[in-house]
């Protein structure tokens, strides 16, 4: 029985087999992840006066939850994976610049970033998300 429900919980907020491919349920669960982090992150942020990373995750947070909706309830799910992108990839430059620079985490997450976007994102448009992270980087890095 409790693995009916389990069933019925993940069909409803990632997708049926049936409906979406597993690239498109993994987008979905990388999503529904992603939501309570930058909300906890968010107000944990406006609690100890970081205003303007608050702000900006809560930004984000908007950005991922209708990246989400369009992929899960519009089947829109290449406009939802630009907008991922774009948001990740501007939070990211945004978070080297405050974290530290090199010495900083932020190379890492760009590694994961890139590893996630290309499972997520149609073959066609793997080479452009590699390049766009590549010349971020260099820029960055510059």
């Amino acid at each position: 029985m409790l693995v009916l429900v389990k069933k019925h919980i993940w069909n409803r907020w990632i997708g049926s087999a049936e409906q979406f491919s597993l690239e498109q349920r993994i987008f979905h669960a990388i999503l529904l992840i992603l939501l309570p982090i930058l909300l906890i992150s968010s107000i944990f942020d406006l609690m100890i006066g970081l205003a303007g990373i608050g702000l900006y995750l809560f930004f984000a947070l908007a950005c991922q939850l209708l990246a989400y909706y369009l992929s899960r309830y519009r089947q829109k799910s290449n406009i939802a994976i630009v907008l991922f992108v774009l948001n990740v990839y501007g939070f990211l430059a945004l978070n080297y610049y405050l974290n530290s620079g090199v010495q900083g985490p932020t190379l890492l997450l760009f590694l994961l970033a890139a590893m996630i976007i290309l499972v997520v994102s149609p073959d066609r448009l793997n080479r452009i998300w590699m390049l766009i992270n590549l010349l971020l980087v260099g820029f960055l890095l510059w």
